[in-house]
């Protein structure tokens, strides 16, 4: 009995950490862009969605500090890939501000929620229950303004919330940002490490 407890508990444990990861989509480099990243500043479009009762779930589920836990997050994340990085908050006018910068910018944006079977349906977009979980899909996007141009698109997901799920903060944001490091190296704009 204590066998098959022990074993039920493993399985769990895996299926809540399993479910906390970073899960990304597709990226796409500008093809003829060779230059690899050395700073860069990393800001959040914290957009609200046109669904009231989905915004108000991811507040329970702290998506209103996700600025802060990226301001916290940000330096450390990008250092272990040997790049420095700041974070930087935008007014209103983020896309005429951005192109006035001297370097390249990561800019992450919430671009969906969905409840339920992840269904793109607007039924899916309800609130739900409290019990089940939220998948948010975020755009990432690098601006390079020397050039006037995204030179890197991708898209990332995160599910929170629910039993089984946690929520937005530190722990997370940073995982966040692993991936999206480790994408940026995958694609080439970030020179991998040597061995």
């Amino acid at each position: 009995m204590m066998k098959v407890f022990k074993t039920l508990m493993l399985c769990v444990s895996i299926f809540v950490v399993a479910g906390c990861a970073t899960r990304s989509g597709t990226s796409s480099k500008l093809g003829n862009y060779n230059e690899k990243l050395r700073t860069i500043s990393v800001a959040y479009k914290g957009e609200m969605f046109k669904n009231e009762n989905m915004n108000k779930k991811l507040e329970r589920y702290n998506i209103q500090k996700v600025g802060q836990y990226l301001l916290a997050t940000t330096p450390g994340a990008f250092a272990k890939a040997g790049v420095h990085a700041d974070y930087k908050t935008f007014g209103p006018d983020m896309d005429v501000s951005m192109r006035n910068e001297k370097q390249p910018l990561l800019i992450i944006s919430p671009a969906s929620a969905l409840t339920g079977r992840w269904a793109n349906d607007e039924n899916a977009k309800s609130s739900g229950s409290s019990l089940e979980p939220v998948k948010v899909g975020f755009d990432v996007v690098v601006f390079d303004p020397s050039i006037n141009k995204n030179v890197w698109t991708a898209d990332f997901s995160l599910v929170v919330g629910g039993l089984l799920y946690g929520v937005f903060d530190e722990k997370l944001t940073a995982s966040f940002l692993d991936s999206i490091v480790a994408k940026l190296t995958d694609d080439g704009l970030i020179a991998k490490a040597q061995p």
